[in-house]
């Protein structure tokens, strides 16, 4: 579709190009069209018209205003949380476990890598863990590539868990990794 209405826009002659143009600002700027299809043109400047410059560029500045409002309000929208970095609190890492279940994924990626485990718990039911490590570059630095970790690896890992009690725990940090066992062989750390 883009491409057949770039080859139209092509074929048509530079009149029929501002004709078309003029039919889209239409469109999406009613409040430009002066009521019969047409916009109204800035004067040109001559020598003979003083002060012709200066009145367009009165006219640019009238129109920032609106913009920098709009611009101010969407970044005082953007909440400050985005720009900052969630730490480790709403971990407990005052205690370690281990898990040990099969590896179902491994996101290698920023800002940071993620492992994803099922788990038996003791009642027969599996659980669904996600085990948070640090960036990519660090755990490249501990030596590991994005291929340490394939689906169905069979995995004992330690993590700190969350603090509320839900699968989610952190293995690695910027400055240290727990403890990863995959198939009976570590992983360099």
């Amino acid at each position: 579709m883009r491409a057949a209405t770039r080859l139209h826009y092509r074929t048509q002659t530079p009149t029929q190009q501002l004709a078309s143009a003029y039919k889209l600002l239409a469109i999406f700027a009613p409040a430009r069209n002066d009521g019969a299809g047409r916009f109204p043109v800035l004067p040109t400047c001559s020598p003979k018209r003083s002060g012709c410059i200066e009145e367009v560029q009165r006219n640019q500045m009238r129109c920032m205003g609106p913009k920098f409002l709009l611009a101010a309000i969407l970044l005082a929208a953007i909440p400050s949380a985005a720009f900052a970095h969630h730490g480790t609190s709403h971990y407990d890492l005052g205690k370690t476990i281990t898990l040990m279940g099969t590896v179902t994924g491994f996101d290698w990626g920023n800002p940071h890598c993620l492992v994803y485990i099922d788990v038996k718990a003791d009642n027969d039911k599996v659980q669904h863990w996600t085990l948070e490590l640090a960036s990519p570059y660090t755990m490249s630095r501990a030596g590991w590539t994005r291929n340490s970790l394939m689906v169905g690896d069979m995995i004992l890992a330690q993590t700190h868990p969350a603090r509320n009690g839900i699968t989610l725990g952190i293995s690695a940090t910027s400055r240290s990794i727990m403890k990863f066992v995959i198939n009976g062989k570590p992983l360099r750390m």
